[in-house]
């Protein structure tokens, strides 16, 4: 959701229908890792292995594998009887096949087409959303129809355009083959990031009021844009670490000590800089019924400032392949994760958002562990 049309969307939705689209996005925010296949990933390691040969083709097959999936995951939705849970499926097929269609340009440092297609993007969504709040119902549903609308647009634009595919039964099977065995450790590994905060809100979801379930998923969608603009910067950088990787093999830590230290004061800024915002401004901004707002964004601005570390501690692994180290790390850091979200919750819910950070601290442990390791494997 644009970082702009976010007060917009709070004071017209209010506070319990925010935290009724909370809980959409938390649904959609897990069922886009388990659909989308970690296809993103495979496509952009298969274009710095292979070149660009065979490329729409590995798209075009990743899709297959996503609707598949999809339909499969929505016919399960159904039975819960769960709208938002039925949207969310919907939402995250579709998002799954955008990243597929944009990896190509990521890999191919095609910055300009992969960033137009995202402002298309959001545009359509922003502009479709104020029409229908203002002249129909400002609704949740209204909401998520807008940004599905945006999605089909967005994939219809960046979807290869090619005039023939010949895929043989044994072509289709390779690729298969590569997208899912590369694919489903990343997803697990994915699936535990994205269970951190996002699962928090569907288990506080029935032991607070929606009035402050509505201020902590509004202070965790605020704070969420730090590693948003984290992956964002991965995105752009990863062709040029891979680059670095692929003609100079001994070379494992991309960033120094100084780079680091400097890296970890940027990613404190926000948190600074919020410290020095009253209060009463954030409630004018987002709504007076948005209680405690910004205890909460101080909370999840500084536990999700670590996460850049996790990022580039997986760069050398995704690379060689060594993706049983991520997947081991995020599985450990997010059992951690939940045993002290239960714990605390029984406590108060104030101490929640720093799970994250402590969860995160852990897999950054491991990841380092296991460094050693890779460069053991590596120099045989």
């Amino acid at each position: 959701m644009p970082f702009v049309l976010l007060p917009y969307i709070t004071k017209m939705l209010g506070v319990d229908n925010f935290a009724s689209l909370s809980i959409y996005r938390s649904y959609a925010s897990i069922l886009v890792v388990v659909l989308g296949l970690s296809a993103g990933g495979a496509i952009s390691r298969y274009y710095y292995k292979y070149s660009f040969k065979n490329i729409n083709t590995l798209i075009y097959i990743s899709n297959f594998w996503i609707i598949i999936f999809g339909v499969f995951f929505y016919i399960i939705a159904i039975f819960f009887g769960d709208i938002f849970l039925q949207m969310a499926v919907i939402s995250a097929s579709m998002q799954g096949c955008l990243t597929a269609c944009l990896s190509r340009y990521q890999a191919s440092k095609n910055s300009r087409k992969y960033m137009a297609v995202q402002v298309v993007n959001v545009f359509i969504s922003t502009s479709i959303t104020i029409i229908l709040f203002e002249l129909y119902e400002s609704s949740v549903l209204n909401r998520i129809y807008s940004l599905q609308f945006a999605i089909i647009i967005a994939i219809i634009i960046a979807l290869p355009k090619t005039k023939k595919i010949r895929i043989t039964y044994l072509r289709f099977f390779k690729i298969s083959k590569y997208i899912l065995s590369y694919g489903f450790p990343l997803t697990i590994s994915s699936i535990a990031l994205v269970l951190k905060g996002n699962i928090d809100r569907l288990i506080i979801e029935n032991t607070i009021s929606s009035q402050l379930l509505g201020s902590i998923s509004l202070a965790m969608q605020l704070g969420a844009l730090l590693p948003m603009v984290y992956l964002i910067v991965n995105r752009a950088i990863t062709p040029y670490v891979f680059e670095k990787f692929k003609f100079n093999l001994g070379s494992l830590n991309y960033f120094g000590f100084k780079q680091i230290s400097v890296l970890v004061i940027i990613s404190l800024t926000p948190f600074f800089t919020c410290l020095v915002i009253p209060n009463d401004y954030l409630l004018n901004i987002f709504g007076h019924g948005f209680i405690d707002i910004k205890y909460f964004l101080l909370s999840y601005l500084f536990s999700y400032s670590p996460q850049f570390l996790v990022i580039i501690l997986t760069w050398k692994f995704l690379y060689f392949s060594f993706n049983k180290y991520i997947l081991i790390s995020s599985f450990l850091s997010t059992a951690i994760h939940l045993l002290l979200v239960y714990i605390i919750i029984d406590y108060s819910v104030y101490g929640v958002p720093f799970v994250i950070f402590v969860s995160t601290l852990f897999q950054v442990f491991l990841l380092v562990f296991f460094s050693s390791k890779v460069r053991k494997l590596d120099s045989k």
